[in-house]
């Protein structure tokens, strides 16, 4: 049937138009002429040969120290740029995170058969957003300071805390969550080089330390993936691989619990709840975006809705529901022409440090609470 005049292209179509446009604008970052922080710090995420450097693939232990400290380097000389630039927390914060999205995706092109990583860079993108969104909450609670006290029932809001404690609460929440969030690149990064280098058949039986139960689970059930992607099982590849990722999770946020049992973590998670019950808003919404901006990603986008009853994220079998259901529903997209490209749109526009979203400017004048 002949499509009618002025019809609009389906989503699909236009997704497809939209990757090919970013395809032909966006070049490689390292061969730009701009020198700025966050293209060094994109360029330095997608280095690939530097993130390997030193590592044999004969000594898991060696390997896994080297990855560790190349990594180290790395955040050091983000570090030192920060320091030059004179970077606030919340520019240095983004810094690191345009870093970590660059490695992802460098990890996600290295490594393809290593699912973790596939929503490991909408993962660090989410939390990204959180970012901004804690370093924009914590500037406005500042400037709301001298007029809080006319706003009739704001103190119940944050839960009896002065403005000035609601802020400090939130940048430290900020403050953990981006260290966090580069414990696991390095950790679950790591161990993504590793897979590829040794093989999952060897992976699963590795005793190096920081080498867990749920790791080597993991690394069980890739490996039957793999032999069933050998038989020509497609269905029973792309199950078995889910099911590694999901183990592979539960080790990443096993290893994560120590930051949540911090007090000021559940402090923080008190407050995030109570806003979001009596404005609708929160600091950090624990759903998963896939996409690259909030603000500009319009339709070609999908947001992965936290189990009900999964807000908590002080739990650990709460976080293990999450990316529970985030892996099920990456694997079911993959198996579409629309989710599939949608895969594979945003992990180039994220690794590229491409349309990345940035906290709010913050004038001199704005924090009127010291």
């Amino acid at each position: 049937m002949k499509k009618a005049k002025g019809a609009q292209p389906n989503s699909c179509a236009r997704l497809l138009q939209a990757r090919e446009d970013s395809d032909k604008a966006l070049t490689p970052i390292g061969a730009r002429a701009n020198n700025s922080p966050e293209a060094i710090a994109a360029a330095m995420g997608q280095d690939v040969a530097r993130m390997k450097k030193g590592m044999t693939g004969k000594d898991m232990k060696a390997d896994r120290a080297t990855f560790n400290k190349n990594t180290e380097d790395e955040l050091n000389e983000l570090d030192a740029i920060a320091d030059r630039e004179g970077y606030s927390a919340a520019n240095r914060a983004m810094l690191k995170n345009t870093y970590a999205l660059a490695r992802y995706g460098a990890l996600n092109k290295d490594n393809p058969d290593f699912m973790w990583t596939k929503l490991g860079i909408f993962a660090a993108n989410t939390v990204r957003h959180g970012l901004v969104q804690s370093h924009n909450s914590a500037d406005a609670l500042d400037g709301l300071g001298p007029i809080l006290p006319l706003m009739s029932g704001a103190s119940g809001i944050l839960g009896g805390m002065s403005v000035g404690e609601a802020a400090k609460l939130t940048r430290a929440m900020a403050d953990e969550t981006l260290k966090g969030q580069i414990n696991v690149l390095k950790d679950v990064g790591g161990l993504s080089v590793m897979h590829k280098m040794y093989g999952s058949a060897a992976m699963k039986d590795a005793a190096f330390e920081s080498m867990s139960d749920a790791a080597r689970d993991s690394f069980k059930l890739q490996r039957q993936a793999e032999e069933a992607r050998d038989r020509g099982d497609m269905q029973g590849f792309y199950r078995l691989q889910t099911d590694a990722a999901i183990e592979m999770g539960r080790h990443e946020q096993s290893n994560l619990q120590t930051m949540w049992d911090k007090p000021s973590m559940a402090a923080f998670s008190k407050l995030n709840a109570m806003l979001l019950k009596e404005t609708g808003m929160a600091l950090v919404h624990p759903d998963i975006y896939i996409g690259t901006n909030r603000d500009t990603d319009k339709t070609n986008s999908r947001n992965i809705t936290v189990p009900q009853g999964s807000e908590d994220l002080t739990s650990l079998e709460n976080r293990v529901n999450i990316a529970r259901n985030g892996f099920n529903a990456i694997n079911e997209m993959r198996q579409t022409p629309e989710g599939n490209n949608l895969l594979n749109f945003h992990p180039r526009q994220l690794g590229s440090g491409s349309r990345l979203i940035k906290p709010f400017f913050k004038p001199d004048w704005w924090k009127f609470n010291t």
